[in-house]
C-alpha cells in the first residue's frame, strides 16, 4: 500500500499523532536501481519497463497480481496484473473520489482472494499537499482515513487467514513532502518516508531504540526475498529482511552471500566506455 506524500512526521511526528516525481520513485522500489536523468524527465510521459524487475519476477514465478491506484503503474508495468483500475494524479484537486476509486475495490480482492499480490496506490494525501501543504485543514482526516483502510484490511486478514499462511503488509510512501507541499527536492521533509510492515516475526520496527534507517533502493531486493524470488538483475540495494523477520545465522549469512553475489554480478556486466569528450584546459 503506497500512500503517495506520506512524510515520516505524518507517522512518527506530532502530525500523525493529532521529490522526486513519482516515476522514479516507483522505479526505484520495484528495481533496486537509481533512476537516470531521462526518467525523470520523461515522468510525465511513462513508458513500459522492460528491465527486471519485482513485479516481472513475481508473474515469472506464478503469483498472480492485482493493482488500484495510480495508473503510473499501468503504464510502467502493463499485461502484469490480474485485474486493475487506475486512477489519475493530474486532478490535485481532487481530494476524495481518488481514493474512493480505490478503496471500493479492497472488499471486493479481500473476499476473493485468488491473488497473491495486491497493490493500492493512494493518490489524495499528496493532492492534499499541493494545495494545502501539509499542515492543512485535510490533512488529518485523510491520515485518519487511510489509517482506517489499514485496520480493515489487517481484520480482514486475520478473519480469513485461519491457516496462518505467512503474509506480509507493507504501507510505505513514495516520497514526502515539504513544508510548502510540494516535493522534488532533497530536504529531509521529501526524501524521509517510513517503512511500515505488518505480518513479519519481528515485534518492532526499532534496533536499540532507533528506528531503523533504509534506502528506497533496498526494497526491490527485500520484498523479492521476502516472496522466494530472485533480486532484479540491474538491483543495487540491500535487503534488509532481518528487520522484518526473525532469521537464524544460517539464514542471514545465505541472504548477505546471495546479496552480495547479484550486486556484483550487476557490477561486473558493466561496460566499460572511455569518454568520447576531450578537455583542452
Amino acid at each position: 500500500m503506497v500512500i503517495d506524500g506520506l512524510r515520516w512526521d505524518f507517522v512518527a511526528g506530532p502530525i500523525g499523532n493529532t521529490a522526486m516525481p513519482v516515476t522514479s520513485k516507483l522505479l526505484a522500489m520495484m528495481t533496486g536501481t537509481v533512476p537516470n536523468f531521462v526518467d525523470i524527465v520523461l515522468n510525465f510521459g511513462s513508458k513500459p519497463l522492460h528491465s527486471d524487475n519485482l513485479l516481472l519476477q513475481a508473474r515469472k514465478h506464478g503469483h498472480r497480481l492485482v493493482f488500484y491506484g495510480d495508473d503510473t503503474w499501468l503504464s510502467l508495468f502493463p499485461h502484469m496484473f490480474e485485474r486493475h483500475d487506475g486512477t489519475t494524479s493530474f486532478f490535485v484537486t481532487d481530494f476524495t473520489e481518488v481514493d474512493n476509486n480505490v478503496t471500493r475495490h479492497i472488499q471486493y480482492e479481500l473476499n476473493y482472494n485468488n491473488w497473491t499480490m495486491m497493490i493500492l496506490h493512494y493518490l489524495g494525501l499528496d493532492h492534499i499537499g499541493h494545495v494545502e501543504g501539509p499542515f492543512g485543514a485535510s490533512i488529518k482526516p485523510k491520515l485518519q482515513e487511510m489509517d482506517e483502510i489499514i485496520n480493515q484490511i489487517t481484520q480482514k486478514v486475520q478473519y480469513w487467514n485461519t491457516d496462518g499462511i505467512p503474509t506480509l503488509f507493507v504501507i510505505c510512501g513514495d516520497h514526502g513532502m515539504k513544508d510548502s507541499g510540494g516535493h522534488g527536492g532533497s530536504t529531509p521533509q521529501e526524501t524521509t518516508v517510513p517503512f511500515i510492515a505488518i505480518g513479519g516475526t519481528r515485534c518492532s520496527h526499532r534496533k536499540d531504540g532507533e528506528p531503523v534507517e533504509i534506502e528506497q533502493l533496498d526494497i526491490a531486493a527485500t520484498l523479492s526475498t521476502a516472496f522466494g524470488l530472485p533480486i532484479p538483475s540491474a538491483n543495487l540495494g540491500s535487503s534488509f529482511l532481518d528487520s522484518i523477520y526473525d532469521l537464524d545465522d544460517t539464514k542471514r549469512l545465505f541472504l548477505l552471500h546471495y546479496n552480495s553475489r547479484q550486486v556484483l554480478d550487476r557490477f561486473r556486466k558493466l561496460v566499460y566506455r572511455e569518454s568520447q569528450i576531450e578537455c583542452e584546459h
